[in-house]
């Protein structure tokens, strides 16, 4: 489907996927909870956005965050620190997906690319004029 500039500015949820899973990513079909009555039509473009440290987030335990220290004459282990207020870290773009079919209050879009995995809660942005 052919873009077409968005006409407003809105902020909704990624809710779920067509295919069965938890996590979704580029080529699938997903479901957001903006539609008609937030100006979406077909061929809009939005943003999925996600806050904090993606860094972080994928750890799955303490000692992934090791890495061997550079400076100095000895090799220690040194841990990467995680940021004291991940509130206050800029949002980031993991994702962009495109309006196939406009309801009321829902919108299915075809994700176009992501640069992680996708999932149900993940913030969008329509940006007016993107």
């Amino acid at each position: 489907m052919a873009p077409v500039a968005n006409d407003v500015d809105a902020e909704g949820t990624l809710f779920t996927a067509l295919a069965p899973g938890a996590l979704y990513g580029q080529g699938q079909v997903v479901f957001v909870d903006l539609g008609e009555g937030s100006g979406l039509k077909p061929g809009n473009t939005l943003e999925v956005i996600r806050r904090g440290d993606g860094y972080h987030m994928t750890m799955p335990s303490r000692s992934a965050a090791l890495r061997i220290e550079t400076g100095g004459d000895r090799r220690d282990l040194e841990r990467i620190q995680k940021p004291e207020e991940p509130s206050k870290l800029k949002d980031e773009v993991v994702g962009s997906i495109r309006v196939l079919a406009v309801g009321k209050r829902t919108a299915t879009c075809y994700a176009l690319e992501s640069t992680s995995e996708l999932e149900a809660g993940e913030r969008v942005i329509v940006r007016k004029g993107h």
